[in-house]
């Protein structure tokens, strides 16, 4: 029994990199296929620019009381994946649209459901991590952040290039 205590922690910690790499990945997926979106839906810059903006926008606003919300909320085992679903749903539902409005306000809908991430991987690490192991233990997950970005690009492109935007976005 004392293994599985000692070692639950660090499959916690290996679900909240997955978690923080796909919820880098599904960001990316925009960005990367702007051009063929734009070309389907006959996108200006204007347009385009606030596409690109409506994650950003309603991620940083929801970063102004997430973290309140966050410290309130007593079973993160619940919280959490109804985040989780809700980003991974925003990003499916992405690969669906038929207009430009659909798509703008699926890409504010991301930036809500994914402000939760860091917010709670961190509440989750300081509370299954000693001190003296939490550093490595959020260094560990914020990486997937990094290797999503690093990685979405070419996936992303891919699936444009040789089926449809659409895939990416189904797919992630």
């Amino acid at each position: 029994m004392e293994f599985y205590k000692k070692n639950w922690r660090w499959f916690v910690l290996g679900t909240l990199f997955l978690a923080t790499f796909l919820n880098y990945f599904d960001r990316q997926t925009l960005g990367t296929a702007i051009e063929p979106i734009s070309r389907e839906f006959g996108l200006d810059n204007i347009m385009r620019g606030n596409l690109l903006a409506a994650f950003t926008l309603t991620y940083a606003l929801t970063h102004f009381f997430i973290g309140v919300i966050v410290d309130r909320i007593r079973n993160v085992r619940i919280f959490f994946p109804v985040m989780v679903i809700g980003w991974s749903v925003s990003t499916l539902l992405a690969g669906f649209v038929d207009t430009y409005k659909h798509l703008l306000w699926l890409r504010y809908l991301l930036g809500f459901w994914e402000a939760v991430n860091f917010p709670i991987c961190l509440l989750i690490i300081a509370r299954i991590f000693p001190a003296k192991e939490r550093s490595l233990a959020s260094g560990i997950f914020a990486s997937g952040a990094f290797l999503a970005t690093l990685s979405a690009p070419p996936f992303v492109i891919y699936f444009a290039n040789n089926y449809n935007w659409r895939y990416s976005f189904i797919i992630a």
